[in-house]
C-alpha cells in the first residue's frame, strides 16, 4: 500500500541538511569551515552573528587562520578549550539525530508504519536539528568576543573568500612652515 506521508517522511529525513558541528579538515572547503549554502540561520545572506559564510564550528575555524589572524597564545588556548567542549556538547546532540534517524528508518520500513509515529520521530529531529543550529550560533557569538574587531574582520575576510588588504598607514604627519 502506498502511503505519500511515509514516502515524504522517509525523504525528509533522508535530506535532512544539518551544519557541521565539528567541522574537521575532510569536511572544510579551502580555506575554512564556510557552509553558507547549508540550511540554517545563518544561510539568508548574514552568517553566524553577521560574518558571511561562517557557520558551523567557529572556534575551529578561528584556530585553522590562527597564524594568518594574528591570534595571542592565550587567544589560542582559550579557543582550543571552547572548541573541545563545544565538539562534545554537539557530538551529543549529533548523536541523538542519528538515533531518531535509525529508529525514524525502522518505523517506515515496517508494513503497518504507524504516521503519527513517524511525525513524533521528525519533529524530534527538527528540534535536534534546531538544537545544532543555535548551537552553532552560540558559539560564533562568543567565539567573536574572544577576537579583536580586526582580528574577526581578518577572519571573516580569510573565510568569506574576499580579498584581504593590509592596513594602510597614516599619511605622514605635515608641520606647518611658519
Amino acid at each position: 500500500m502506498f502511503r505519500p506521508a511515509l514516502v515524504v517522511a522517509a525523504l525528509s529525513a533522508a535530506l535532512t541538511t544539518v551544519p557541521a558541528a565539528a567541522c574537521g579538515p575532510a569536511g572544510c572547503v579551502p580555506g575554512g569551515c564556510s557552509m553558507a549554502g547549508s540550511a540554517g540561520a545563518g544561510s539568508a545572506g548574514a552568517g553566524v552573528a553577521g560574518v558571511v559564510g561562517m557557520e558551523g564550528n567557529y572556534y575551529f575555524t578561528a584556530l585553522l587562520h590562527a597564524k594568518q589572524v594574528g591570534l595571542s597564545a592565550a587567544q589560542v588556548a582559550e579557543l582550543t578549550a571552547r572548541d573541545r567542549t563545544q565538539r562534545t556538547k554537539d557530538g551529543a546532540i549529533q548523536h541523538q539525530l542519528d538515533s531518531a534517524r535509525t529508529r525514524l528508518q525502522a518505523v517506515i520500513t515496517l508494513p503497518g508504519a504507524n504516521e503519527p509515529q513517524v511525525e513524533q520521530i521528525l519533529g524530534e529531529m527538527r528540534a535536534l536539528t534546531s538544537e545544532l543550529r543555535a548551537s552553532a550560533i552560540a558559539s560564533g557569538e562568543a567565539g567573536q568576543q574572544l577576537l579583536t574587531p580586526a582580528q574577526r574582520d581578518h577572519l571573516g575576510s580569510l573565510v568569506s573568500g574576499e580579498p584581504v588588504t593590509a592596513a594602510t598607514p597614516p599619511p605622514p604627519a605635515t608641520t606647518p612652515e611658519s
